[in-house]
C-alpha cells in the first residue's frame, strides 16, 4: 500500500477496523486524550484518515518530517506534536468544509480541551447567543462589502473571494455552535465534543481569513467589530481572549488595529 501520495483506499479493505482491533484503538485514544505531558489531537487526526482512506495531506507534513533530527525526537511527543498544528488545522478546515451538509466529520480534541469548552460553554450560556448573532451579522456585512467591492486587479478579486471562502466558513462554523449552546448547567459530553471541534475549525478560519499583503481590504468598519465579538466570545468557548485579540489584530497588520481590538473587547465586555 502506497501512502505517499496522501489518497489510498482504507486501512482495512472496507473501512470497518476488525472487531479485535476497535476497542484496542478506543483505549489508545482515551489514553492519548488523557496525556497530560503531550496533546495528541494531530496524530489521532492523522491515524482516523489513514483508517478511512482519506488524504491526510502529506505534503504539508513531508517539509516538517524532514526538518526534524534526532535531538527534535529525543525531546519527545511534547516537543514533536504541535510541530504539525499547522496541518491539524488543515485537517480540521476541511472536514467543515462539505457545503451544506448536515455530516460534517469533525476531529475530536483532548478530554482536556473538551471539558475546557463544555465549562466556558455552560459558564456563559446566557451571552453566548448574543455574541454568535453579533458575529453571524458582522460577517454577513463583510461578505457584502466584499463582494461590492470594485477590484482593481485580479490579484485583489481573488484575495476577496477567498476571503468571502473563509468568512462564510466562519459562518456555517457559529451556526452549527449556536445549537450546542446549553440551556441549563449541564452539557451533554457529545455536545462539547461537538463544540470543541467546530471552536478549533472557528479557530482556524479566523486566523486564516485576512493576509497582511492585501492592503486595499484592510480598512472596514464591520472587520474591525468582528475582530472585537470574535475577542468577546473567546472566553466564552474557551479561548483565551487576549490571543484571539492580538492575532486578530495582528493579521491585520499594525499595532493601531490591534489596540481597537483590544478598545472593540473591552466595549463590548463592559456592555455585557
Amino acid at each position: 500500500m502506497d501512502l505517499t501520495d496522501g489518497e489510498h483506499g482504507p486501512l482495512w479493505g472496507d473501512g470497518a477496523i476488525p472487531d479485535a482491533l476497535v476497542q484496542v484503538w478506543a483505549d489508545a485514544k482515551t489514553a492519548m486524550g488523557k496525556d497530560p505531558k503531550a496533546d495528541w489531537s494531530f496524530w489521532i487526526a492523522w491515524y482516523e484518515r489513514v483508517l478511512a482512506g482519506r488524504d491526510f495531506l502529506p505534503n504539508d507534513m513531508a517539509p516538517i518530517l524532514n526538518e526534524l533530527r534526532k535531538a527534535d525526537w529525543n525531546k519527545g511527543p511534547a516537543h514533536i506534536n504541535p510541530l504539525f498544528d499547522g496541518v491539524l488545522a488543515k485537517y480540521r478546515a476541511q472536514d467543515i468544509e462539505v457545503s451544506g451538509s448536515d455530516q460534517v466529520r469533525l476531529t475530536s480534541g483532548t478530554a482536556q480541551k473538551i471539558e475546557r469548552t463544555r465549562v466556558a460553554m455552560v459558564a456563559h450560556r446566557k451571552s453566548l447567543p448574543t455574541t454568535f448573532d453579533a458575529i453571524l451579522g458582522f460577517v454577513t456585512l463583510e461578505i457584502e462589502r466584499l463582494q461590492g467591492l470594485n477590484y482593481q486587479n485580479d490579484d485583489v478579486r481573488d484575495e476577496a473571494l477567498r476571503q468571502i471562502r473563509v468568512l462564510t466558513t466562519i459562518y456555517e462554523t457559529v451556526g452549527r455552535l449556536m445549537p450546542l449552546v446549553p440551556t441549563t448547567d449541564a452539557m451533554s459530553l457529545a455536545d462539547a465534543e461537538k463544540a470543541e471541534g467546530l471552536v478549533q475549525i472557528y479557530v482556524t478560519q479566523i486566523q486564516e481569513w485576512p493576509r497582511n499583503n492585501a492592503q486595499e481590504l484592510v480598512d472596514s468598519t464591520y472587520r474591525l467589530a468582528l475582530i472585537g465579538c470574535v475577542a468577546a466570545a473567546a472566553p466564552m468557548v474557551g479561548i483565551s481572549a487576549s490571543i484571539a485579540a492580538v492575532a486578530g489584530g495582528a493579521m491585520f497588520g499594525g499595532k493601531k488595529l490591534i489596540d481597537s481590538a483590544k478598545a472593540a473587547k473591552d466595549a463590548l465586555g463592559a456592555g455585557g
